[in-house]
C-alpha cells in the first residue's frame, strides 16, 4: 500500500499485506543504503498490517529532511518504496 502521508512531517503510516505468517523485516534506509531505523524484525501476519514511523533513527534522534527508502522483506520477497521526510 505504501507510506501515507508522503511526504510527511511528524509521522508516516506504512501499510502492508501478508498472505501467511512469516518472518518479517521492515527497515528505513537512506539513499546510500544504510539502515537508519529498523521498525520490524520478527514473525508477523497474515493479514493487512501497519506500522508507524515517527521519523527518528535507531538512536532516537530525528532524521534529516530528505528521501528515504522503506524496505519490507517477508514471505520470500521484498519490496521497496520511497518516503520523503519534510519538517519545518
Amino acid at each position: 500500500h505504501g507510506p501515507s502521508p508522503n511526504p510527511f512531517g511528524d509521522e508516516v503510516t506504512i501499510r502492508y499485506d501478508l498472505p501467511t505468517r512469516s518472518e518479517t523485516r521492515l527497515g528505513v534506509y537512506d539513499l546510500m543504503g544504510r539502515e537508519v531505523r529498523r521498525l520490524i524484525d520478527d514473525e508477523r501476519g497474515p493479514g493487512r498490517l501497519s506500522v508507524t514511523w515517527d521519523g527518528t533513527g535507531d538512536t532516537g534522534q530525528r532524521v534529516a529532511n530528505g528521501f528515504y527508502v522503506v524496505k519490507l522483506t517477508s514471505c520470500g520477497a521484498s519490496r521497496s518504496v520511497p518516503v520523503v521526510v519534510l519538517v519545518d
